[in-house]
This record gives structure tokens, C-alpha cells and sequence, in this order.
């Protein structure tokens, strides 16, 4: 799977991507995150400390070139992590978390605030994985209800989107 950070500010939930002013080649056309399906509600799952969140694109996200080293794909992070926003808010308490704005980590996330995520191999589905906790002590509760707010700043991978919300359901296994 390739890396990606940011689809969901994440968490996975309020940035808009639109027009190119980045130096990075983007070799096909931008992605574009699968608004209605995204509407419909979505489900995070978590499994013991860790959450994950899945974001649909109807146009896959296009590959990076331009590295010095070859990794397009830490380019695509780098560029992502700064105009994804996800924001889950409780529906009961009315307290937030910005699910992307914690440290991204290359591993699975252990710590509070942790978080990382990739794409499939297509590059039609990004998954975005954190650690049940913010900074703050904040967690995500299966008997709670909340909804969510995705957008993406202008970028030279994905469309911009503007702000919108859905519903969110938490799934514990």
C-alpha cells in the first residue's frame, strides 16, 4: 500500500484540493473524494486503542514524480497532510477532534494523537488509522453519536472540496 497522510484535518474531515501550485509533477489527473458515498454515513472501527476510517474517491488519486530520492508518495503525503481536514464532533457533548492535525507516524499508531494512513493499491480508497485518543483525552465511544466534517485545501493531487458533513457510526470489535 502507498502512504498518504491526510485524507480525512482526517481526521479524516474538512479541506477543499483544487488548483496546482505545487513544483511536484502530478502525472494524471487529481483524485476526487466520493462526496455521496461520504454523505451516506460512514463507520469507524475501532479495535482495542486503534480507530480506522476509510474515505472513497471516485477518481483515483494520481501518482507523484519529482522526488529527489523517488518517493513521489512522501511528496503526496507532505502536500495532502497540509490540506486534508477531518473533524469528528460528539453529537452528545459537542467537543471535537481534528483527527489529522496529531502526528502522523509511519507505523501502526500507539500513542495519543498518532495517526497514519494509506492508499489502496488503486488509489481509489485512502484508510486512515488513529489511536482512540487525542492530546487531550478526547475518545470515539460505540454508544455515542457523531458526525463529521471533511474538506481539502487546493493541492496538486485531489480536488478541492469544500466543507461538508456526515454522520458517523462507531463500530467496536
Amino acid at each position: 500500500m502507498n502512504r498518504s497522510t491526510g485524507v480525512l484535518a482526517l481526521c479524516l474531515l474538512t479541506s477543499a484540493l483544487g488548483c496546482n501550485d505545487s513544483p511536484t509533477e502530478v502525472t494524471a489527473d487529481k483524485g476526487k473524494i466520493d462526496r455521496a458515498a461520504l454523505e451516506g454515513g460512514i463507520t469507524i472501527q475501532i479495535n482495542g486503542d486503534v480507530g480506522s476510517v476509510s474515505v472513497p474517491f471516485e477518481v483515483a488519486v494520481p501518482e507523484a514524480s519529482g522526488d529527489s530520492d523517488g518517493d513521489g508518495d512522501q511528496l503526496l503525503e507532505d502536500e495532502l497532510s497540509a490540506a486534508v481536514s477531518l473533524v469528528v464532533t460528539s453529537n452528545v457533548s459537542g467537543s471535537t477532534a481534528d483527527l489529522s492535525s496529531g502526528t502522523i507516524v509511519d507505523a501502526a499508531p500507539a500513542g495519543p494523537g498518532e495517526w497514519s494512513w494509506t492508499l489502496n493499491g488503486s488509489r481509489d480508497m485512502a484508510t486512515m488509522e488513529f489511536f482512540n485518543s487525542s492530546v487531550s483525552g478526547l475518545t470515539l465511544k460505540p454508544e455515542n453519536t457523531y458526525s463529521a466534517m471533511l474538506s481539502v485545501a487546493s493541492n496538486g493531487y485531489v480536488e478541492t472540496e469544500a466543507a461538508f458533513s456526515f454522520n458517523v457510526t462507531i463500530v467496536s470489535n
